[in-house]
Protein backbone atom coordinates (compact mmCIF):
# COMPACT_ATOMS: atom_id res chain seq x y z
CA UNK A 1 0.00 0.00 0.00
CA UNK A 2 1.48 3.33 -1.05
CA UNK A 3 0.49 6.92 -1.55
CA UNK A 4 -2.65 8.68 -0.42
CA UNK A 5 -4.59 5.51 0.34
CA UNK A 6 -2.04 4.45 2.94
CA UNK A 7 -2.21 7.90 4.54
CA UNK A 8 -6.02 7.83 4.67
CA UNK A 9 -6.02 4.34 6.18
CA UNK A 10 -3.44 5.35 8.80
CA UNK A 11 -5.45 8.48 9.72
CA UNK A 12 -8.72 6.55 10.01
CA UNK A 13 -7.15 3.82 12.12
CA UNK A 14 -5.22 6.24 14.31
CA UNK A 15 -8.40 8.26 14.85
CA UNK A 16 -10.31 5.12 15.80
CA UNK A 17 -7.68 3.99 18.29
CA UNK A 18 -7.22 7.47 19.74
CA UNK A 19 -10.96 7.75 20.32
CA UNK A 20 -11.11 4.33 22.01
CA UNK A 21 -8.05 5.17 24.09
CA UNK A 22 -9.45 8.48 25.34
CA UNK A 23 -12.85 6.92 26.07
CA UNK A 24 -11.21 4.10 28.04
CA UNK A 25 -9.21 6.62 30.07
CA UNK A 26 -12.36 8.63 30.73
CA UNK A 27 -14.21 5.53 31.98
CA UNK A 28 -11.23 4.58 34.14
CA UNK A 29 -11.48 8.01 35.74
CA UNK A 30 -15.25 8.33 36.27
CA UNK A 31 -16.26 4.71 36.99
CA UNK A 32 -15.49 2.95 40.22
CA UNK A 33 -12.77 0.32 39.99
CA UNK A 34 -15.41 -2.37 40.43
CA UNK A 35 -17.58 -1.07 37.55
CA UNK A 36 -14.53 -0.53 35.35
CA UNK A 37 -13.48 -4.12 36.05
CA UNK A 38 -16.94 -5.33 35.00
CA UNK A 39 -16.68 -3.17 31.87
CA UNK A 40 -13.39 -4.86 30.88
CA UNK A 41 -15.07 -8.25 31.41
CA UNK A 42 -17.98 -7.23 29.14
CA UNK A 43 -15.48 -6.20 26.46
CA UNK A 44 -13.80 -9.60 26.77
CA UNK A 45 -17.16 -11.40 26.49
CA UNK A 46 -18.12 -9.57 23.28
CA UNK A 47 -14.65 -9.94 21.75
CA UNK A 48 -14.56 -13.66 22.52
CA UNK A 49 -18.14 -14.11 21.34
CA UNK A 50 -17.31 -12.62 17.94
CA UNK A 51 -14.31 -14.90 17.61
CA UNK A 52 -16.27 -17.94 18.83
CA UNK A 53 -18.77 -17.55 16.00
CA UNK A 54 -16.27 -16.58 13.30
CA UNK A 55 -13.20 -18.46 14.59
CA UNK A 56 -10.43 -19.22 12.11
CA UNK A 57 -12.74 -20.86 9.57
CA UNK A 58 -13.06 -17.49 7.86
CA UNK A 59 -9.36 -17.62 6.98
CA UNK A 60 -9.95 -20.89 5.12
CA UNK A 61 -13.09 -19.65 3.37
CA UNK A 62 -11.66 -16.28 2.38
CA UNK A 63 -8.38 -17.86 1.30
CA UNK A 64 -10.42 -19.82 -1.23
CA UNK A 65 -12.33 -16.66 -2.11
CA UNK A 66 -9.11 -14.75 -2.80
CA UNK A 67 -7.92 -17.54 -5.13
CA UNK A 68 -11.16 -17.85 -7.11
CA UNK A 69 -13.64 -15.77 -9.07
CA UNK A 70 -16.77 -14.32 -7.47
CA UNK A 71 -18.95 -16.97 -9.12
CA UNK A 72 -16.76 -19.79 -7.78
CA UNK A 73 -16.97 -18.30 -4.31
CA UNK A 74 -20.76 -18.64 -4.05
CA UNK A 75 -20.54 -22.05 -2.44
CA UNK A 76 -17.92 -20.86 0.06
CA UNK A 77 -20.07 -17.95 1.19
CA UNK A 78 -23.19 -20.07 1.55
CA UNK A 79 -21.43 -22.83 3.51
CA UNK A 80 -19.92 -20.27 5.87
CA UNK A 81 -23.24 -18.55 6.52
CA UNK A 82 -25.03 -21.84 7.14
CA UNK A 83 -22.25 -22.61 9.63
CA UNK A 84 -22.86 -19.25 11.32
CA UNK A 85 -26.56 -20.03 11.79
CA UNK A 86 -25.73 -23.40 13.34
CA UNK A 87 -23.32 -21.74 15.75
CA UNK A 88 -25.85 -19.09 16.77
CA UNK A 89 -28.27 -21.86 17.75
CA UNK A 90 -25.58 -23.51 19.90
CA UNK A 91 -24.44 -20.21 21.44
CA UNK A 92 -27.98 -19.15 22.35
CA UNK A 93 -28.68 -22.54 23.95
CA UNK A 94 -25.56 -22.73 26.10
CA UNK A 95 -25.43 -18.97 26.62
CA UNK A 96 -28.90 -19.06 28.18
CA UNK A 97 -27.80 -21.79 30.58
CA UNK A 98 -24.58 -19.93 31.38
CA UNK A 99 -26.40 -16.73 32.37
CA UNK A 100 -28.26 -18.62 35.10
CA UNK A 101 -24.94 -18.94 36.95
CA UNK A 102 -23.49 -15.55 36.07
CA UNK A 103 -23.57 -12.42 38.19
CA UNK A 104 -24.59 -10.05 35.35
CA UNK A 105 -28.08 -8.63 35.60
CA UNK A 106 -30.64 -9.81 33.05
CA UNK A 107 -31.18 -6.47 31.27
CA UNK A 108 -27.42 -6.03 30.85
CA UNK A 109 -27.20 -9.56 29.42
CA UNK A 110 -29.85 -8.66 26.82
CA UNK A 111 -27.80 -5.63 25.79
CA UNK A 112 -24.67 -7.78 25.47
CA UNK A 113 -26.46 -10.36 23.29
CA UNK A 114 -27.83 -7.70 20.92
CA UNK A 115 -24.45 -6.00 20.72
CA UNK A 116 -22.75 -9.32 20.00
CA UNK A 117 -25.05 -10.09 17.07
CA UNK A 118 -24.57 -6.66 15.46
CA UNK A 119 -20.83 -6.62 16.18
CA UNK A 120 -20.39 -10.04 14.61
CA UNK A 121 -22.23 -9.03 11.44
CA UNK A 122 -20.15 -5.86 11.20
CA UNK A 123 -16.96 -7.77 11.92
CA UNK A 124 -17.64 -10.18 9.04
CA UNK A 125 -18.10 -7.20 6.70
CA UNK A 126 -14.83 -5.77 8.02
CA UNK A 127 -13.06 -9.05 7.25
CA UNK A 128 -14.56 -9.07 3.76
CA UNK A 129 -13.35 -5.51 3.19
CA UNK A 130 -9.81 -6.55 4.16
CA UNK A 131 -9.79 -9.59 1.89
CA UNK A 132 -11.16 -7.61 -1.05
CA UNK A 133 -8.46 -4.98 -0.33
CA UNK A 134 -11.00 -2.25 0.50
CA UNK A 135 -8.76 -0.85 3.21
CA UNK A 136 -10.42 2.57 3.49
CA UNK A 137 -13.88 1.02 3.91
CA UNK A 138 -12.50 -1.50 6.40
CA UNK A 139 -11.14 1.23 8.65
CA UNK A 140 -14.17 3.48 8.21
CA UNK A 141 -16.32 0.59 9.46
CA UNK A 142 -14.21 0.44 12.62
CA UNK A 143 -14.35 4.22 12.99
CA UNK A 144 -18.15 4.24 13.00
CA UNK A 145 -18.63 1.25 15.28
CA UNK A 146 -16.19 2.43 17.91
CA UNK A 147 -15.09 6.05 17.94
CA UNK A 148 -18.42 7.29 16.58
CA UNK A 149 -20.61 6.15 19.44
CA UNK A 150 -17.87 6.71 21.99
CA UNK A 151 -17.59 10.36 20.99
CA UNK A 152 -21.35 10.85 21.36
CA UNK A 153 -21.41 9.01 24.68
CA UNK A 154 -18.42 10.94 25.99
CA UNK A 155 -20.07 14.25 25.14
CA UNK A 156 -23.36 13.25 26.80
CA UNK A 157 -21.53 12.06 29.92
CA UNK A 158 -19.29 15.12 30.14
CA UNK A 159 -22.19 17.57 29.72
CA UNK A 160 -24.30 15.50 32.14
CA UNK A 161 -27.06 14.98 29.59
CA UNK A 162 -27.19 11.41 30.85
CA UNK A 163 -25.62 9.57 33.75
CA UNK A 164 -22.50 7.43 33.44
CA UNK A 165 -23.47 3.81 33.97
CA UNK A 166 -22.82 0.47 32.33
CA UNK A 167 -26.37 0.41 30.92
CA UNK A 168 -26.10 3.80 29.22
CA UNK A 169 -22.67 2.86 27.85
CA UNK A 170 -24.16 -0.36 26.46
CA UNK A 171 -27.04 1.63 24.90
CA UNK A 172 -24.65 3.91 23.03
CA UNK A 173 -22.59 0.88 21.96
CA UNK A 174 -25.70 -0.80 20.54
CA UNK A 175 -26.52 2.36 18.58
CA UNK A 176 -22.99 2.52 17.15
CA UNK A 177 -23.05 -1.14 16.09
CA UNK A 178 -26.37 -0.60 14.31
CA UNK A 179 -25.11 2.45 12.42
CA UNK A 180 -21.93 0.61 11.42
CA UNK A 181 -23.93 -2.34 10.05
CA UNK A 182 -26.09 0.06 8.04
CA UNK A 183 -22.93 1.52 6.48
CA UNK A 184 -21.66 -1.99 5.69
CA UNK A 185 -24.87 -2.92 3.89
CA UNK A 186 -24.63 0.22 1.77
CA UNK A 187 -20.98 -0.44 0.81
CA UNK A 188 -21.42 -4.16 0.06
CA UNK A 189 -24.83 -3.90 -1.57
CA UNK A 190 -23.94 -6.81 -3.89
CA UNK A 191 -23.47 -9.27 -1.03
CA UNK A 192 -27.15 -9.87 -0.11
CA UNK A 193 -27.86 -10.75 -3.75
CA UNK A 194 -24.90 -13.11 -3.78
CA UNK A 195 -26.08 -14.76 -0.56
CA UNK A 196 -29.64 -15.08 -1.88
CA UNK A 197 -28.31 -16.88 -4.91
CA UNK A 198 -25.93 -19.00 -2.88
CA UNK A 199 -28.74 -20.27 -0.63
CA UNK A 200 -30.60 -21.40 -3.76
CA UNK A 201 -27.64 -22.93 -5.57
CA UNK A 202 -25.85 -24.57 -2.66
CA UNK A 203 -26.85 -28.25 -2.19
CA UNK A 204 -27.94 -28.65 1.42
CA UNK A 205 -26.71 -32.25 1.37
CA UNK A 206 -23.12 -30.97 1.22
CA UNK A 207 -23.45 -28.95 4.43
CA UNK A 208 -22.77 -31.99 6.60
CA UNK A 209 -19.55 -32.80 4.78
CA UNK A 210 -18.47 -29.16 5.05
CA UNK A 211 -19.08 -29.13 8.83
CA UNK A 212 -17.10 -32.35 9.18
CA UNK A 213 -14.29 -30.77 7.18
CA UNK A 214 -13.99 -27.50 9.13
CA UNK A 215 -15.13 -28.57 12.61
CA UNK A 216 -11.72 -29.83 13.80
CA UNK A 217 -10.04 -26.63 12.64
CA UNK A 218 -12.85 -24.56 14.11
CA UNK A 219 -12.65 -26.16 17.55
CA UNK A 220 -8.87 -26.08 17.68
CA UNK A 221 -8.67 -22.50 16.43
CA UNK A 222 -10.89 -21.46 19.33
CA UNK A 223 -7.98 -22.49 21.51
CA UNK A 224 -6.08 -19.44 20.28
CA UNK A 225 -8.51 -16.93 21.79
CA UNK A 226 -10.09 -18.90 24.63
CA UNK A 227 -7.14 -18.43 27.05
CA UNK A 228 -7.36 -14.64 26.62
CA UNK A 229 -10.98 -14.74 27.76
CA UNK A 230 -10.29 -17.32 30.46
CA UNK A 231 -7.56 -15.14 31.95
CA UNK A 232 -10.20 -12.46 32.61
CA UNK A 233 -12.92 -14.84 33.76
CA UNK A 234 -10.73 -16.94 36.08
CA UNK A 235 -9.32 -13.73 37.45
CA UNK A 236 -12.84 -12.37 38.08
CA UNK A 237 -14.01 -15.41 40.02
CA UNK A 238 -10.78 -15.94 41.97
CA UNK A 239 -9.97 -12.30 42.78
CA UNK A 240 -11.79 -8.95 42.94
CA UNK A 241 -13.20 -6.78 40.19
CA UNK A 242 -10.87 -4.02 41.33
CA UNK A 243 -7.89 -6.25 40.52
CA UNK A 244 -9.55 -7.22 37.22
CA UNK A 245 -9.90 -3.51 36.40
CA UNK A 246 -6.14 -2.94 36.75
CA UNK A 247 -5.37 -6.03 34.66
CA UNK A 248 -7.81 -4.98 31.93
CA UNK A 249 -6.51 -1.42 32.02
CA UNK A 250 -2.94 -2.42 31.22
CA UNK A 251 -4.09 -5.00 28.67
CA UNK A 252 -5.84 -2.24 26.72
CA UNK A 253 -2.55 -0.52 25.86
CA UNK A 254 -1.07 -3.52 24.09
CA UNK A 255 -4.41 -4.27 22.44
CA UNK A 256 -4.42 -0.79 20.93
CA UNK A 257 -0.90 -1.21 19.58
CA UNK A 258 -1.81 -4.61 18.16
CA UNK A 259 -4.93 -3.20 16.48
CA UNK A 260 -2.98 -0.32 14.92
CA UNK A 261 -0.30 -2.66 13.57
CA UNK A 262 -2.98 -5.02 12.27
CA UNK A 263 -4.85 -2.29 10.42
CA UNK A 264 -1.87 -0.51 8.88
CA UNK A 265 0.38 -3.51 8.12
CA UNK A 266 -1.28 -6.91 8.56
CA UNK A 267 -4.47 -5.90 6.74
CA UNK A 268 -2.41 -5.38 3.59
CA UNK A 269 -0.36 -8.53 4.14
CA UNK A 270 -3.40 -10.84 4.40
CA UNK A 271 -4.81 -10.52 0.84
CA UNK A 272 -1.31 -10.59 -0.64
CA UNK A 273 -0.36 -13.83 1.11
CA UNK A 274 -3.62 -15.76 1.03
CA UNK A 275 -4.29 -14.92 -2.60
CA UNK A 276 -1.19 -16.78 -3.80
CA UNK A 277 -1.02 -20.37 -4.98
CA UNK A 278 1.77 -21.81 -2.85
CA UNK A 279 2.34 -25.01 -4.84
CA UNK A 280 5.48 -23.69 -6.54
CA UNK A 281 8.82 -23.29 -4.80
CA UNK A 282 9.37 -19.64 -5.92
CA UNK A 283 6.02 -18.64 -4.40
CA UNK A 284 6.89 -20.41 -1.15
CA UNK A 285 10.15 -18.49 -0.98
CA UNK A 286 8.30 -15.24 -1.64
CA UNK A 287 5.84 -15.97 1.16
CA UNK A 288 8.61 -16.72 3.66
CA UNK A 289 10.52 -13.58 2.63
CA UNK A 290 7.36 -11.52 3.17
CA UNK A 291 6.91 -13.00 6.65
CA UNK A 292 10.53 -12.19 7.56
CA UNK A 293 10.08 -8.61 6.35
CA UNK A 294 6.91 -8.05 8.36
CA UNK A 295 8.42 -9.63 11.46
CA UNK A 296 11.18 -7.02 11.37
CA UNK A 297 8.57 -4.29 10.92
CA UNK A 298 6.62 -5.71 13.86
CA UNK A 299 9.72 -5.74 16.07
CA UNK A 300 10.48 -2.09 15.29
CA UNK A 301 6.83 -1.10 15.74
CA UNK A 302 6.39 -2.76 19.13
CA UNK A 303 9.79 -1.60 20.43
CA UNK A 304 9.07 2.03 19.57
CA UNK A 305 5.60 1.76 21.14
CA UNK A 306 7.00 0.35 24.37
CA UNK A 307 9.57 3.15 24.68
CA UNK A 308 6.90 5.82 24.22
CA UNK A 309 4.45 4.21 26.65
CA UNK A 310 7.18 3.63 29.25
CA UNK A 311 7.71 7.39 29.60
CA UNK A 312 4.10 8.60 29.33
CA UNK A 313 2.38 5.88 31.35
CA UNK A 314 2.91 7.50 34.79
CA UNK A 315 1.16 10.67 33.55
CA UNK A 316 -1.70 8.64 32.09
CA UNK A 317 -2.11 6.77 35.38
CA UNK A 318 -2.23 10.09 37.25
CA UNK A 319 -5.10 11.22 35.01
CA UNK A 320 -7.26 8.26 36.03
CA UNK A 321 -7.01 9.32 39.71
CA UNK A 322 -6.81 5.64 40.69
CA UNK A 323 -3.82 4.84 42.89
CA UNK A 324 -4.12 1.14 42.06
CA UNK A 325 -3.14 1.84 38.44
CA UNK A 326 0.24 3.23 39.44
CA UNK A 327 0.75 0.74 42.28
CA UNK A 328 0.67 -2.17 39.81
CA UNK A 329 2.58 -0.53 36.96
CA UNK A 330 5.02 -3.48 36.89
CA UNK A 331 2.20 -5.45 35.26
CA UNK A 332 2.59 -3.38 32.12
CA UNK A 333 5.89 -4.81 30.76
CA UNK A 334 4.76 -8.40 31.42
CA UNK A 335 1.39 -7.93 29.70
CA UNK A 336 2.95 -5.92 26.88
CA UNK A 337 5.58 -8.61 26.21
CA UNK A 338 2.91 -11.29 25.97
CA UNK A 339 0.85 -9.27 23.51
CA UNK A 340 3.98 -8.54 21.47
CA UNK A 341 4.82 -12.26 21.16
CA UNK A 342 1.21 -13.00 20.21
CA UNK A 343 1.36 -10.32 17.50
CA UNK A 344 4.60 -11.77 16.12
CA UNK A 345 2.92 -15.15 15.99
CA UNK A 346 -0.02 -13.69 14.07
CA UNK A 347 2.34 -12.51 11.29
CA UNK A 348 3.71 -16.04 10.91
CA UNK A 349 0.21 -17.52 11.17
CA UNK A 350 -0.93 -15.87 7.94
CA UNK A 351 2.22 -17.07 6.21
CA UNK A 352 1.40 -20.62 7.30
CA UNK A 353 -2.18 -20.23 6.09
CA UNK A 354 -0.81 -19.12 2.73
CA UNK A 355 1.32 -22.29 2.68
CA UNK A 356 -1.74 -24.42 3.51
CA UNK A 357 -0.28 -25.59 6.84
CA UNK A 358 -3.72 -25.75 8.45
CA UNK A 359 -3.27 -28.95 10.42
CA UNK A 360 0.04 -27.87 11.90
CA UNK A 361 -1.52 -24.58 13.02
CA UNK A 362 -4.46 -26.39 14.60
CA UNK A 363 -2.22 -28.85 16.45
CA UNK A 364 -0.07 -26.04 17.83
CA UNK A 365 -3.21 -24.17 18.90
CA UNK A 366 -4.32 -27.20 20.90
CA UNK A 367 -0.95 -27.34 22.68
CA UNK A 368 -1.17 -23.60 23.36
CA UNK A 369 -4.63 -24.02 24.87
CA UNK A 370 -3.58 -26.82 27.23
CA UNK A 371 -0.46 -24.94 28.35
CA UNK A 372 -2.43 -21.71 28.89
CA UNK A 373 -5.13 -23.36 30.99
CA UNK A 374 -2.52 -25.09 33.16
CA UNK A 375 -0.53 -21.89 33.68
CA UNK A 376 -3.63 -19.79 34.39
CA UNK A 377 -5.15 -22.20 36.90
CA UNK A 378 -1.83 -22.58 38.72
CA UNK A 379 -0.44 -19.02 38.66
CA UNK A 380 -3.56 -16.88 39.19
CA UNK A 381 -4.45 -18.33 42.62
CA UNK A 382 -0.81 -18.01 43.69
CA UNK A 383 0.19 -14.62 42.28
CA UNK A 384 -3.04 -12.90 41.19
CA UNK A 385 -2.65 -10.33 38.41
CA UNK A 386 1.08 -11.00 38.06
CA UNK A 387 0.27 -14.69 37.67
CA UNK A 388 -2.31 -14.00 34.94
CA UNK A 389 0.08 -11.73 33.05
CA UNK A 390 2.98 -14.20 33.36
CA UNK A 391 0.82 -17.13 32.24
CA UNK A 392 -0.31 -15.36 29.08
CA UNK A 393 3.21 -14.10 28.36
CA UNK A 394 4.72 -17.59 28.58
CA UNK A 395 1.92 -19.14 26.51
CA UNK A 396 2.25 -16.42 23.82
CA UNK A 397 6.00 -16.99 23.66
CA UNK A 398 5.35 -20.72 23.25
CA UNK A 399 2.98 -20.31 20.29
CA UNK A 400 5.26 -17.75 18.64
CA UNK A 401 8.30 -20.04 18.82
CA UNK A 402 6.18 -22.97 17.66
CA UNK A 403 5.07 -21.09 14.56
CA UNK A 404 8.67 -20.04 13.85
CA UNK A 405 9.67 -23.70 13.92
CA UNK A 406 6.77 -24.68 11.65
CA UNK A 407 7.61 -21.99 9.11
CA UNK A 408 11.35 -22.50 8.78
CA UNK A 409 12.15 -26.10 9.77
CA UNK A 410 9.51 -28.64 8.76
CA UNK A 411 9.82 -28.37 5.02
CA UNK A 412 12.36 -27.27 2.44
CA UNK A 413 11.94 -24.24 0.22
Amino acid sequence: MIGSEAIVVAILRAGTLLGKFLFTLYLARVLTLSDFGLWTLILAIVSYGIFFIGAETYNIVLRNYARSSRMDSIGSFSKQWYFFFLQYAIVLLFGSLFTLFDSLESDLIIFICCILILEHATHEFHRLAIYTDEQIHANFILLIKSTGWMSIAGYCFYTEITEVSLRTIASFWLLGAGLSLTYCLSVFSWLPKLLDRSFVLFPKSKLKSYIIQVAPFYLLSLAIQTPIFLSRYIFEISSTREALAVYGYYTSFGSGIEALFGAVVIAKLIPVLLGQDSDSTPVKSKIVDSVKKYLLIALAFWTASFIVLYFVLPYINAFTQKEAMQDFILLFPIIFAGQMFFSFGAVIQYGLYALNRDRELAFLAAQYFVLSVILLTVLIPLYGSVGAASAMCLASLFIFLGRVRQLFNNWSI
